[in-house]
């Protein structure tokens, strides 16, 4: 998917994305959690590659499992890499596996099918 894009492009999906992400993590702050493994992922590999090596394993990610204990899969990893425009940034198996994680749990609400089109908004340039 990620060919498609100009540099750019992916940079601007990438900071939003991290953006994001962030954000989830003071909810989950707010909720009393704080995600501080995954924020040290985010901060070494950068966006994409901290969700791909959270949701690629098959071993449920503790984050996960915390969110969902806090009833809040809405701010999973997979859930925000599954609604965004960045879902361009992730390769389709990535994609599936975040949705059948969502699934799993009981929360086809957050998934997205890959044919599902998600408008490309206009990126700002410089």
């Amino acid at each position: 998917m990620f060919n498609r894009l100009t540099d750019l492009e992916r940079k601007s999906f990438e900071k939003r994305l991290h953006r994001e992400l962030m954000g989830s993590a003071q909810k989950c702050d707010e909720l009393g959690y704080w995600p501080k493994a995954f924020i040290a992922m985010l901060t070494d590999h950068g966006a994409v590659d901290a969700c791909t090596r959270v949701i690629m394993p098959k071993q449920l990610p503790p984050g996960f499992g915390r969110v969902f204990e806090l009833g809040h899969l809405e701010l999973s990893v997979e859930a925000i890499v599954v609604n965004g425009p960045w879902r361009i940034l992730f390769d389709d198996n990535v994609i599936e596996k975040a949705n059948k994680r969502l699934r799993e749990y009981e929360r086809p609400d957050l998934t997205r099918r890959l044919d599902q089109p998600l408008p490309l908004p206009a990126v700002a340039k410089r």
